[in-house]
């Protein structure tokens, strides 16, 4: 499941990607980010992922082409996620992407948010 958050108030958006991952929920969260780049131009995104097996990962890899397109129109990005390899590879992304990169836990969630409040 992918499911797509915005704020009409601000440029933060969140993105949970877990469970069972259709190719069409990542479509359809590609749409809703679009309109948000349209909208506010740069986009601060907090990235809760949660549960990925095999399969389900490399379906979100192949889809990353959307996000890399628009690498440079995020200012600030945190990723929740408890699994260590995805905390190293987020660190690891601080070079490649000219956002800030911040990585939480999951019983940190309300610290990531106020974190793209606050930043």
């Amino acid at each position: 499941m992918v499911t797509y958050t915005n704020n009409p108030h601000n440029n933060i958006v969140e993105v949970s990607i877990g469970g069972d991952i259709e190719s069409a929920d990542l479509d359809r969260a590609a749409m809703q980010m679009t309109t948000d780049f349209e909208k506010h131009g740069k986009l601060r995104i907090l990235e809760d992922i949660q549960d990925l097996d095999d399969a389900e990962f490399a379906l979100v890899w192949q889809d990353s082409r959307f996000g890399l397109k628009y690498l440079k129109d995020f200012t600030h990005v945190a990723i929740v996620a408890d699994e260590k390899w995805l905390v190293v590879l987020a660190k690891a992304s601080n070079v490649v992407i000219p956002a800030e990169v911040k990585t939480f836990e999951h019983s940190q969630i309300a610290e990531a948010r106020t974190w793209l409040m606050t930043a």
